[in-house]
């Protein structure tokens, strides 16, 4: 999935699909494919309709009517190609965790979206976008899965276990959480996993303390001292010799913890486009050097002077009141990519993304750019 251009997926000698790894991963054809590559929350639905090609109106089973927003249906091939457009039992709360940050508290750093949501009071309104990414572990399925984090890195997965405990049905396949910290203090969330995990079948847990105290130790509060180890864990018995049921494994935490943590699961056995991976964002730094450009945003009339203090486009635009689209702001959710029309620009950190199309919170211009709206 991240070396090859173009990519074939067969079954039992049929082609099932055949396109980019972007266009396999964020549209796959069929059924086969959509678990084949690891991402798999299916919908069971057919078409209101006598048009198998239209785009008309959908329904999925046991849920409201929807529409359909894109993808044409494989002849002969129910349900393909079929994507929501709107949540069909909307919930009326939405939960989040944010680190309190320090400095915050003696009102420093004052900029810090921490410090800004902890100023927030009851009533106040926010502009909330809809989640984006690939970083989303499927919630059905029989493919057993990892679920690795060091430190505040447990906090996506703390909602997915919130919605593995809210489901009626559990989880056919199992579920191995791997959580390292340094002791009972620094473990963000320990007290709603203790809550959490009586309610899910089939989740085992593995918590690792480098620093644990003697109150750590008393209590039975982790099952390994030191860090989290692919390799000492076979070696300990807490995981086969060989990965059972084609697993699929989901990081996040630091880059460097991330870079062991996937090195250990491939010697273990795991492929890597089975493994997921999301990062701590590390502020990049934008060359002093760079001149300030204008950049134009095509068709609207609107343009902005970017500088180096300035951070990245997304940055600058929204400093000028230019509203882009954007999510995670660390480049990899990808929501804030943008065709450039003209001009040349640089990304900060290594991306993976279509020529003429940049990541508009991790690029700087090199030249005065238009980018389309």
């Amino acid at each position: 999935m991240s070396v090859a251009d173009r990519i074939v997926v067969m079954s039992a000698g049929r082609v099932e699909q055949v396109g980019t790894p972007r266009e396999i991963y964020q549209r796959p054809a069929t059924r086969f494919v959509a678990e084949f590559i690891g991402l798999t929350n299916l919908f069971p639905g057919g078409l209101d309709g006598p048009d198998a090609g239209a785009r008309g109106r959908r329904r999925a089973a046991g849920l409201p009517a929807w529409s359909a927003c894109g993808g044409t249906p494989a002849a002969g091939r129910s349900g393909a190609g079929l994507f929501l457009d709107r949540a069909a039992a909307a919930p009326r709360t939405f939960s989040i965790a944010v680190r309190r940050n320090p400095a915050c508290a003696d009102g420093e750093e004052a900029g810090f979206l921490s410090h800004r949501i902890q100023e927030l009071e009851a009533g106040d309104t926010l502009l909330l976008e809809p989640p984006a990414g690939v970083f989303t572990p499927p919630v059905d399925g029989t493919r057993p899965l990892l679920l690795i984090a060091n430190g505040i890195g447990i906090t996506p997965f703390v909602s997915y276990l919130e919605a593995l405990a809210a489901q009626q049905a559990a989880r056919a396949g199992e579920v191995l959480l791997l959580h390292g910290c340094r002791g009972r203090a620094d473990h963000p969330l320990a007290d709603r996993l203790e809550v959490l995990a009586p309610r899910i079948p089939g989740l085992r847990r593995i918590t690792a303390y480098s620093r644990p105290d003697g109150e750590d130790r008393a209590a039975g509060r982790f099952e390994v001292h030191g860090r989290l180890d692919i390799d000492a864990l076979r070696t300990a018995g807490a995981l086969p010799d060989a990965p059972d049921d084609r697993p699929l494994a989901y990081i996040c935490g630091s880059p460097a913890f991330i870079a062991d943590m996937r090195e250990g699961l491939v010697r273990w056995g795991m492929p890597r486009f089975d493994i997921f991976t999301e990062a701590f964002y590390v502020p990049a730094e934008v060359p002093p050097e760079l001149e300030p450009r204008r950049i134009t945003v095509a068709g609207s009339g609107q343009s902005f002077t970017w500088t180096p203090g300035g951070g990245s486009i997304l940055d600058a635009a929204l400093a000028a009141g230019i509203a882009l689209r954007s999510g995670c702001r660390v480049g990899q959710c990808e929501s804030c990519a943008v065709a450039v029309v003209e001009g040349r620009f640089a990304h900060l950190v290594p991306v993976e993304g279509e020529p003429g199309t940049c990541l508009a919170c991790q690029a700087v211009p090199l030249i005065d750019l238009t980018i389309a709206p």
